[in-house]
């Protein structure tokens, strides 16, 4: 442990000193590479669990529609049940696209 903690200060001293400009500028972006990758992936951390909790209602309604089947075929629902299952997807559809850009 105390190996992996000195690497780290002796590995910057050591390139510091070889080529300090090179150097520089890589001690300078490297934070802004890891703020980045912090900041995204707490954007589709949040963005899978709004994916989730949309399709547990989307089940939830099919689990629904399967139990009643006779009934949402005697009233004739079928195409408002669909609608209705279509709607609670809808956000799911600008969501991935969010996470998969």
């Amino acid at each position: 442990m105390i190996v992996i903690l000195l690497n780290i200060p002796c590995g910057v001293i050591i390139c510091l000193s070889i080529n300090w400009k090179l150097s520089s500028i890589l001690l300078f972006t490297i934070p802004v590479i890891v703020g980045s990758s912090l900041i995204t992936s707490k954007l589709v951390s949040n963005e899978t669990e709004i994916e989730l909790e949309t399709y547990s209602t989307a089940e939830h309604i099919v689990q629904e529609v399967i139990n009643s089947v006779r009934t949402v075929f005697s009233l004739n629902g079928a195409k408002f049940e669909q609608q209705r299952y279509e709607n609670e997807l809808d956000p799911n559809r600008w969501s991935s696209t969010r996470k998969g850009a």
